[in-house]
């Protein structure tokens, strides 16, 4: 497929490689969509070859985006003042990261316990 136009030439090879192969594939696994959201929350304070740059330190950071483990991060060993994640983002940006997990968790349950009565409904048909 073309290539944005935004992405030239000039462009940071990392940047390029995730136009190429991540930005607008369609994504059906909890984990990315998760890593999408916090690596998409960051542009708030870096921009994105930055970010694709300390995505390994994302990636260590947040437990390889696994929102249930994210969730229940110790607030003061996680946003205490020699955790890596500091390093990384802001303390309000942190704590934002950890409420999506929170939240994200909770749509999981809602689509599960939807697709449960769903199925349910039908076995009762």
């Amino acid at each position: 497929p073309p290539r944005c136009p935004w992405v030239t030439r000039n462009t940071d090879p990392c940047y390029t490689a995730f136009h190429d192969q991540e930005w607008g594939v369609p994504v059906h696994d909890d984990r990315k969509l998760f890593e999408m959201l916090v690596l998409s929350g960051a542009l708030a304070e870096m921009a994105w070859p930055v970010i694709l740059s300390k995505r390994d330190a994302f990636r260590e950071v947040f437990m390889d985006f696994d929102p249930l483990l994210v969730s229940k991060l110790n607030e003061k060993k996680f946003l205490g003042p020699c955790s890596p994640a500091r390093s990384l983002l802001s303390e309000h940006r942190l704590r934002t990261i950890v409420e999506n997990a929170h939240e994200l968790l909770k749509v999981i349950s809602s689509i599960m316990s939807l697709m449960l009565s769903i199925s349910v409904q039908i076995l009762i048909l």
